[in-house]
C-alpha cells in the first residue's frame, strides 16, 4: 500500500516548483502518493490543513534573503499539533554555506508542533535575483538539480536524517538580514514597482501575485507594501512592462524563464579546464 506524503510549497518563479515536480515523481517510485499543495493557496483561500493520514510531510520553498519567506512562515504557525516525520528543500542561486540557517527557525518552530524535521537540504538552481549566470552554467545547474532530486528521495525513503550546518552567530547575523529583507527591503522595492506603458491590464500580475500586493485603481496597476521580492510579477508579465524606480539592479536585464532554460541543449562543462569564467570557478567545487 502506498504511503501518502503531502508536499506544501511555495514557488517564486518556478525553481522550487520544478523541484517539487521532480521529486514527486521520485518519491512515487519508491511506493510514496504524493499530494504537492501551494502554500499561497492554502493561505488566500483560508484551506484548513490536515497531516494525520501523512506519512511523510515536507516543505519546499526559495531562499529569500538567507531566510525562510514570510508566507512560509505564516504557513508553518498555522500547521496543526502533530508527530510527524518532516522534512524541507529549499532552491537557492548557489550552494554557499550562507544559506544553511535558512531553515533553523522554520525547524524550531515546527519541533514545538511535535514535528520532526529529519532532513534539511538546498537545492542550487539558475539564479533569478541580482546575478544573472550565463545560459550554459543555468542549464548545467538544472541537469545537475534532478540527480540531487533523485538522490533526496532515496534519503527521505531510507529515513536518512541531514541538518545543515552553521554557527550561532552567522546564524543570529543571517536571521537578521532576513527579517530586514522581509519586513523593510520587500516592502520598499514593491512599493518602488510600476508599470509602464506597455501594460495592457491582463492582470496578470494580479491575479497571481503571492502576497496580494498588486491591486487595480483607477484603471491602472498599482503596487502596495506587502512584496515578498518573489520576482513573479516581473518575469511573467507578457508585455515586460514591470519594472522598479530605483532597484532596477535588482531585476535581471533579459528576465528570468525556467522554460526557457529548460529548452536549451545541455552541454557538458569540464570543470578541471584551467581557464573557466568567475561564476564557472565558483560552482566548482559543487559540480
Amino acid at each position: 500500500m502506498a504511503k501518502r506524503c503531502d508536499l506544501y510549497y511555495f514557488s517564486g518563479t518556478g525553481n522550487t516548483e520544478h523541484l517539487v515536480g521532480l521529486l514527486a515523481a521520485e518519491l512515487g517510485k519508491r511506493e510514496y502518493e504524493v499530494r504537492t499543495i501551494k502554500i499561497e493557496e492554502v493561505r488566500k483561500k483560508g484551506l484548513s490543513v490536515s497531516v494525520e493520514a501523512c506519512e511523510l510531510v515536507g516543505i519546499a520553498h526559495p531562499v529569500l534573503g538567507f531566510d525562510c519567506p514570510g508566507l512560509v512562515y505564516a504557513f508553518l504557525e498555522s500547521l496543526p499539533q502533530a508527530r510527524k516525520p518532516v522534512f524541507l528543500m529549499k532552491s537557492a542561486g548557489d550552494y554557499h554555506a550562507i544559506n544553511n540557517g535558512s531553515g533553523k527557525l522554520a525547524i524550531r518552530l515546527l519541533a514545538k508542533k511535535g514535528y520532526d524535521v529529519f532532513h534539511d537540504t538546498i537545492i542550487p538552481m539558475p539564479c533569478n535575483w541580482l546575478l544573472s549566470y550565463d545560459d550554459r552554467l543555468n542549464r548545467a545547474l538544472v541537469e545537475a538539480a534532478a540527480g540531487k532530486v533523485k538522490a533526496l528521495a532515496a534519503a527521505l525513503a531510507a529515513g536518512e536524517r541531514k541538518q545543515l550546518p552553521i554557527g550561532p552567530v552567522a546564524r543570529r547575523i543571517l536571521r537578521l538580514i532576513g527579517i530586514l529583507e522581509d519586513q523593510y527591503g520587500a516592502k520598499y522595492f514593491g512599493k518602488y514597482l510600476r508599470a509602464g506603458k506597455a501594460c495592457t491590464l491582463c492582470k496578470k500580475c494580479v491575479n497571481h501575485c503571492p502576497s496580494g500586493n498588486i491591486s487595480v485603481v483607477e484603471g491602472k496597476i498599482a503596487f502596495g507594501e506587502k512584496c515578498m521580492w518573489c520576482m513573479r510579477c516581473m518575469y511573467a508579465c507578457p508585455a515586460k512592462a514591470i519594472d522598479n524606480r530605483y532597484m532596477n539592479m535588482f531585476i535581471l536585464k533579459g528576465g528570468y524563464s525556467l522554460r526557457r532554460i529548460q529548452a536549451l541543449p545541455y552541454e557538458a562543462i569540464d570543470f578541471g579546464a584551467k581557464k573557466l569564467g568567475l561564476w564557472y570557478r565558483y560552482f566548482r567545487a559543487y559540480f
